[in-house]
């Protein structure tokens, strides 16, 4: 998987590139380079890991709202519904997270500004 997100986007492979290069420059400069290297190697490759594991994580974690109907409804949305009913069950002084109107128009607005 990260072998062929590799091949095929070479932003990645640039944005790896850089990783590997700030990372062998951060290392203090009192440790040879054969060192240098093998900490900054090991260093980007357990950030790697961490963001395709989070990735790996909010991508099961949308595929189990749609599958259980919060995600992807028409009409009103699911999520929002349910979010509310969890909320005001948790936190019932939170009268205003009740009104599912205005659970609806936060989301509306928060994905205008998402670009």
């Amino acid at each position: 998987m990260f072998l062929n997100m590799l091949e095929y986007s070479y932003i990645s492979l640039g944005g790896t590139v850089v990783l590997l290069i700030f990372s062998y420059l951060i290392v203090p400069a009192k440790i040879s380079r054969k060192r240098r290297a093998v900490l900054g190697l090991v260093h980007v490759s357990a950030h790697l890991t961490a963001a395709m594991v989070l990735m790996l994580l909010l991508e099961i974690g949308i595929e189990i709202c749609i599958r259980h109907g919060l995600l992807g409804t028409a009409g009103k949305s699911g999520f929002l519904i349910s979010l509310s009913n969890l909320l005001c069950s948790h936190f019932g002084f939170m009268n205003v997270l009740n009104d599912v109107a205005f659970l609806n128009r936060c989301h509306q607005s928060f994905c205008t500004y998402s670009i």
